[in-house]
């Protein structure tokens, strides 16, 4: 749906900028963001299904509502945030692209969410905290250490092939570094590097990063075997400081595949074209694995 979106909005610009001067104007005065008319409504007070509808007369568009698009002129999401939500959207009139947006507020989660959004960041507002996965049971190359990241083949569901250790993450810099995702509004992430940064620099104090995350859960195969409970994608960052698949060979170095996601576990694993993956092992914060 995404590429459809944006493909949509390049042609769109490309018709326009292919047209004289004195033709474009000829097409319509170019709205302001005010003369665009949204409205965000809750179903039920304070509600998380929202009725999201554009009055604008003689304007259409696309709603980019967090987690997904939506091109209809009334539609009814369901959104997996509290507090005050700004809704974009894009609006297509006669003079051109115009950017504008709605808010809601949402106070109570009375309509359910896939139950990965809760895996992931939590239900509070702190969110949830991931860091490595030391003390897990994938065994390193000593036979003991436990397996933190890595790579395999295209099929393999953990590090298979190298296998970094808590000394590897120690020596990259990374060992300390946390990731932190919440839904205050939208899809945050913040990334705390402890020791280097992500170009492998020491860092005198640690240095905290913010950006956002585009969750996609695959509702319809959560076969963990398959590698299929869904897609992370962390648009410009990494999961800690670790840039290991930031090649050509990986055409989405941010976008990483859901291999496992429990309330204490979560791994990711990055393909790249040859069929190569690169694997990272992480834990909530705080979280320790019982003996075997």
């Amino acid at each position: 749906m995404k590429n459809i979106f944006f493909g949509f909005i390049s042609a769109l610009l490309l018709l326009a900028s292919c047209k004289p001067i004195d033709e474009r104007d000829s097409m319509g005065a170019l709205l302001a963001p005010s003369d665009i008319k949204l409205t965000a409504v809750n179903t039920t007070p304070g509600g998380n299904q929202v009725v999201i509808t554009n009055n604008t007369v003689g304007a259409g568009g696309v709603w980019d509502y967090l987690i997904g698009t939506s091109f209809r002129k009334c539609d009814t999401v369901i959104l997996p945030f509290k507090g005050n939500i700004t809704i974009p959207f894009t609006a297509t009139t006669a003079g051109g692209l115009v950017q504008a947006s709605t808010t809601v507020t949402i106070t109570v989660m009375d309509h359910p969410v896939e139950p990965e959004w809760a895996l992931l960041a939590g239900t509070t507002e702190a969110g949830k905290t991931w860091v490595w996965a030391d003390g897990s049971h994938l065994i390193g190359y000593d036979g003991v250490s436990s397996v933190l990241y890595g790579n395999g083949g295209a099929d393999d569901l953990s590090p298979a092939w190298w296998k970094a250790t808590k000394s590897d993450a120690i020596g990259a810099g990374t060992y300390n570094d946390e990731m932190t995702f919440d839904l205050n509004g939208k899809a945050n992430m913040t990334l705390v590097d402890k020791d280097k940064d992500v170009d492998g620099n020491v860092l005198a104090t640690p240095k905290t990063t913010t950006g956002k995350f585009i969750l996609k859960v695959k509702a319809t195969d959560k076969n963990p075997a398959k590698s299929v409970i869904g897609t992370l994608d962390l648009i410009d960052r990494f999961p800690l400081a670790l840039r290991i698949n930031k090649t050509s060979d990986y055409p989405h170095p941010y976008l990483f595949q859901i291999v496992k996601l429990t309330e204490n576990e979560m791994w990711l694993k990055n393909t790249a074209n040859d069929g190569n993956s690169i694997m990272y092992c992480l834990k909530t914060k705080g979280y320790v694995y019982p003996s075997k």
